[in-house]
């Protein structure tokens, strides 16, 4: 039972990375434009950080 199941996990891992590979440039902008948004989400989150943590 164990195995079929993770026969076709790998079988779905291996088709959505076939996928991936074949829209790189789906997922190289897509994975900038997240990184630009976490980039964006640390840098409002540092500009509210509370003072007393530089004393």
């Amino acid at each position: 039972m164990a195995d079929e199941f993770w026969c076709q996990k790998n079988h779905f891992l291996n088709k959505v990375i076939a996928e991936t590979q074949a829209n790189v440039p789906l997922w190289s902008s897509m994975k900038i434009s997240l990184i630009g948004d976490e980039i964006k989400t640390i840098q409002a989150s540092d500009n509210k950080k509370p003072d007393d943590l530089t004393e």
